[in-house]
């Protein structure tokens, strides 16, 4: 999802149920779960401003997969509108990808359950 149709539903927020439901079709695959996190952490936040996304490139280089696998799992993180992108340069020739409000809600019950289970 590009960053218009992020902006357009980012009120939109995923019941708890919701909430369970994608951390289990992230945590499916050891790859989406991977590409998850690693969007999360090039994500700006409160904490961070000075972030701004994260390249497909970069994305590929850190799980260390080819370019046709990367494309296949960032598209299930944007098709789950989880992970929206942010277009930059002339032409829109650079992607940064983000995490969307949703997915940081994702994230923040996936940490807070990790949080748990060490206890």
């Amino acid at each position: 999802m590009n960053y218009a149709v992020s902006e357009k539903y980012k009120n939109i927020d995923f019941t708890d149920e919701q909430i369970e439901m994608f951390i289990d079709i992230i945590n499916s695959s050891s790859l989406t779960s991977k590409a998850f996190i690693i969007v999360a952490r090039h994500t700006p936040s409160k904490t961070n401003k000075d972030l701004v996304g994260i390249t497909l490139k970069g994305i590929k280089d850190e799980l260390g997969v080819t370019r046709p696998t990367c494309d296949k799992v960032v598209g299930i993180l944007i098709g789950a509108s989880v992970v929206f992108y942010e277009e930059t340069g002339k032409g829109g020739f650079k992607k940064y990808f983000k995490l969307t409000k949703r997915g940081a809600s994702i994230i923040k019950k996936m940490v807070d359950k990790k949080q748990n289970l060490k206890e």
